[in-house]
């Protein structure tokens, strides 16, 4: 295979097991901050892990990834303990919200004898006691603070000796000339934060530059394990990952000599597990790996946000429209707004839930009103106040 074109094609069994067995490993900084977004055994996994002596000492730490590490790490911790708080906030609108709907339903109901209205209250009551117990508690007894830190000393124990040297102000300024010139040409990898203010743009840039410089002088293969799922790194066919981006393997190539191969930490657990002698806990390590699946997906705060805030605001305005309106004879789909110019009259739902809720999303919305249409019929008019 002609060599210039050596980049386009996969990396062969032989090289890719020489990376495996004997080739620098490189943790991006979003591994090392994920010990701080996991729960406490995942968490004392994943550093155990890095821990390894069979893996520490094959890793080097780009200065980039430290200097980022240490600049997020008080804030993430932060970040996680608001984030409870907030959890906390969700749950005590969630009482509020259910036994609002409760109790509208029950009067709804009037004499309804089969439901028993108070002791579902109580068991809801109960329930939702004990949850926000249990968050106040987990908040209270959080062993992490930007005081107390019980893993700060263990990570610096990683690094230390292993950490590249930092770029002198003369060799920045070249370097971020450098890196607007390929992020306008769409160069990797950086090229995806080119929005972010100030340096911060050129994090992965950096990263990258001292990579090669260090791994140059070692003349050694490159094992990068990244969390990172932008296209600036990774080639991506039908929005899956292939591999490296070819222009990278190119550049380090040219720079070292040598190969460099990226996996993410779900493929690294895998191949050092498969290539090498070092021997992890799969039980333990695949709750490792599920907690840190971020490929294209909400993260668990913003999961949380949407059930609470998205999910529960349907349940509301669903419950609000019942309360307010009633049937009528008129039978029309919600569709129907899409190409009526009368849609006041043909899709109530629609209407009287854009007025009442004018800073909803138009699709919660829409989800909503094809909800009632779906289970309680079409055609509705306002309920008479006695009635409502």
């Amino acid at each position: 295979m002609p060599d210039q074109f050596k980049h386009l094609w996969p990396l062969s069994e032989d090289e890719l097991k020489d990376i495996w067995n004997n080739g620098t490993i490189i943790f991006d900084t979003n591994i090392y901050l994920n010990i701080y977004r996991l729960q406490t055994k995942e968490r004392e996994g994943l550093i155990k892990t890095i821990e390894n002596e069979k893996i520490l000492g094959r890793i080097w730490v780009p200065h980039q990834v430290a200097k980022e590490f240490f600049d997020a790490r008080i804030k993430l911790i932060d970040d996680q303990i608001t984030e409870a708080k907030k959890v906390s906030k969700y749950f005590n609108d969630i009482d509020v919200v259910l036994k609002n709907i409760i109790n509208s339903i029950d009067g709804s109901q009037g004499s309804n004898s089969v439901i028993q209205w108070d002791e579902l209250n109580k068991n809801i009551e109960k329930v939702l006691s004990e949850a926000k117990k249990r968050i106040k508690d987990d908040i209270e007894k959080y062993p992490i603070s930007r005081y107390k830190d019980p893993y700060l000393d263990r990570i610096i124990c990683i690094m230390r000796g292993r950490i590249g040297q930092h770029f002198n102000d003369d060799d920045l300024r070249d370097l971020f000339k450098e890196a607007d010139g390929r992020y306008s040409k769409k160069t990797p990898p950086g090229y995806c934060d080119n929005n972010k203010e100030g340096e911060n743009k050129y994090g992965d840039f950096l990263i990258w530059k001292q990579t090669i410089n260090e791994m140059g002088k070692r003349n050694q293969h490159t094992l990068f394990v990244t969390q990172d799922d932008k296209e600036d790194w990774w080639l991506l066919i039908n929005g899956q990952r292939i591999g490296p981006r070819p222009e990278l393997r190119k550049e380090y190539k040219a720079e070292t000599g040598k190969d460099i191969h990226f996996v993410s930490y779900e493929y690294f657990i895998r191949g050092i597990t498969k290539h090498t002698s070092v021997g992890l806990d799969d039980q333990s390590q695949s709750k490792i790996v599920e907690a840190l699946k971020m490929d294209n997906t909400i993260s668990k705060n913003d999961r949380i946000k949407y059930l609470f805030e998205n999910q529960m605001l349907r349940l509301v305005m669903e419950n609000w429209f019942l309360r307010n309106y009633e049937q009528n004879t008129i039978d029309v789909s919600t569709d129907s707004i899409l190409n009526t110019d009368d849609s006041k009259q043909t899709c109530v739902p629609i209407v009287e839930l854009m007025n009442n809720y004018p800073t909803t999303d138009l699709r919660i919305i829409l989800d909503v009103a094809n909800s009632i249409s779906k289970n309680h019929g079409y055609g509705w008019i306002k309920r008479n106040q006695s009635s409502s």
